[in-house]
């Protein structure tokens, strides 16, 4: 069989099936999105960018000047990201997500490329980058627009890796071009966000070994200048993280790196072996039973489907005998391996959340390339059990299909509460913009009566929120807003506000500030203590809707 130029040895993925795997990859995961695309909107901190770029009103710079005090200065490419998708877009939502689908898919395309030139066989290379496209462990960066940073982190994490499989591959100066892009992807990727930092590592490693098979078992080593390019990996990557040690106080370093340890192993394992692991079928049953919706269950049947006739096709006779145990049992420790490595930043951090389904999923995408590794082997290892080497493809495929679909019934699950927390939002917009036709200068709004969660999404919860709406909404940089919740209290300088226990506003009583009761369509002024303790004791006890326990950050429990 003829050898693909640049490929590693051993690889039997020609460049024709490699093509129509690439093109199969991208077909699933654009069909699994296709149930909530189009009705996802803007969401929490997406008010507040979008707000001061409006805001702005200039060139490139400078509204990438604008959102950079906003927290992004530690994630440069983040704002590189929000400028370049406002100039094309502007404040319609779609055309945001739209571009973050296509990033994903890019991504995914890149991982199924990298396994390749790795020579991993095709059972692997196409399973593996699928099952990571579609797993519900990190959904927040599907819709939120302040985490599409995450997908970009990947992707360019992917771009990192596959240039540096190039590099190792090539000969000649042209080596030298692909390792160029690596490094600057290898940048772009830990300055859009941190999870991808211990992965980088891991990939110097990759890349030794696998240069060093590519010259022979007689070689001791791998020639000098892929050890200095390699080497360069790792002080590039060390100057982006002092980068990003200077510019964010969100690092901590006390309390030592065992209990931190020992806290991923508590509480982000039993979420993506657990809840979305072991627990997976009782996931599904509760779905099918407490969130049924035609659209995204015909979807994710269509996604299995799919999936099981391409493996099926693609697989048969092509891949030579199946894998025996120690190869699966090395691709569940490869993904061991590369969920702890996926989970790195939470040793400098107490502030990574875990969470099946609310907004602090967002820091899992790293840790879902072990998970999707992991899954895999445990598939693979449970089809090797079967006595035919028929029934082992066979069964394979079965499973690995039907673990797609699952995946895309709870993420699509998961998707409708982002779309109603979005219909929600027009609603109060649509009654603000009847009460207030205009808004005086100055004035600020809080927002009462609301339940600031539709299951994970955000309605509206906080000050940046609900500020940057109405500036968008009224055109008025003066203008200020927040939600008036449970924790919400009266001191003697005003109405205090709380977020995450350590984000305060307090609002100074006067002609000014504005309580808006959604629940009654009034609007009430609260220009005295007096007349605010009258407000709160009366009309907003009274008229206070019963919203589901939330948590800020993880919103209200879906599972």
């Amino acid at each position: 069989m003829k050898r693909v130029v640049g490929e590693a040895p051993g690889s039997a993925i020609l460049p024709r099936a490699a093509a129509r795997d690439r093109l199969f990859l991208a077909a699933v995961l654009v069909l699994s999105c296709l149930p909530y695309l189009g009705g996802l909107g803007l969401y929490s901190d997406d008010w507040a960018f979008l707000s001061e770029m409006q805001n702005a009103r200039g060139s490139l710079r400078g509204m990438y000047d604008a959102i950079m005090p906003t927290g992004l200065a530690t994630r440069p490419m983040q704002a590189v990201e929000l400028v370049a998708l406002y100039s094309l877009f502007g404040l319609e939502p779609l055309g945001y997500h739209i571009v973050n689908t296509a990033v994903l898919a890019l991504a995914v395309a890149l991982f199924y490329q990298s396994l390749r030139l790795l020579g991993l066989p095709r059972a692997i290379a196409i399973v593996v980058p699928l099952t990571f496209a579609l797993l519900p462990h990190y959904s927040t960066d599907r819709f939120w627009i302040a985490a599409f940073q995450a997908n970009l982190s990947i992707c360019l994490y992917f771009v990192s890796l596959y240039t540096d499989l190039r590099f190792v591959s090539s000969a000649g100066s042209r080596r030298w071009l692909w390792k160029a892009l690596g490094v600057l992807a290898l940048l772009g990727s830990v300055l859009a966000y941190e999870v991808t930092g211990v992965l980088l590592l891991v990939n110097v490693i990759v890349l030794w070994v696998h240069a060093r098979l590519r010259r022979g078992p007689e070689a001791r080593g791998p020639a000098l200048a892929t050890t200095l390019a390699l080497t360069s990996n790792v002080l590039f990557l060390a100057l982006a993280v002092a980068y990003k040690f200077t510019t964010t106080e969100r690092t901590t370093v006390s309390g030592g790196y065992l209990p931190r340890a020992a806290r991923i192993v508590r509480e982000a394992v039993p979420v993506h072996f657990g809840e979305y692991g072991l627990a997976l079928p009782l996931r599904v049953r509760d779905v099918l039973r407490d969130y049924p919706n035609v659209m995204v269950l015909v979807v994710s049947v269509v996604v299995g489907l799919v999936v099981l006739v391409y493996l099926i096709r693609a697989l048969r006779g092509a891949s030579g005998s199946f894998p025996g145990h120690r190869a699966w049992l090395a691709v569940i420790v490869a993904g061991g391996v590369l969920f702890v490595a996926g989970y790195g930043v939470a040793l400098m951090t107490y502030e990574v959340g875990f969470h099946t389904t609310g907004t602090n999923n967002r820091t899992a995408i790293g840790a879902a390339i072990g998970v999707a590794w992991a899954f895999c082997g445990v598939l693979g290892l449970l089809s090797s059990l079967l006595p035919s080497e028929r029934m082992r493809w066979r069964a394979y495929s079965a499973l690995v299909a039907l673990l797609a679909a699952a995946g895309t019934l709870l993420t699509g699950t998961v998707a409708e509460f982002w779309v109603r927390a979005a219909d929600r939002q027009r609603e109060v917009i649509s009654q603000l913009r009847e009460q207030f036709p205009a808004l005086p200068q100055d004035a600020t709004v809080l927002l009462d009566g609301l339940c600031p969660f539709e299951g994970p999404a955000v309605v509206f919860a906080t000050s940046w929120d609900v500020t940057g709406m109405l500036q968008l909404e009224y055109g008025q940089r003066s203008l200020r807003g927040d939600v008036i919740k449970p924790n919400t209290e009266l001191t003697p300088d005003g109405v205090r506000t709380m977020l995450f226990d350590d984000v305060i506003n307090v609002y100074p009583f006067g002609e000014r500030l504005i309580a808006y009761h959604l629940p009654t369509s009034r609007a009430f002024t609260l220009a005295s203590p007096e007349a605010a303790r009258s407000y709160f004791a009366g009309v907003s006890v009274a008229g206070r809707p019963t919203c589901p326990p939330s948590t800020d950050g993880d919103g209200v429990p879906v599972f």
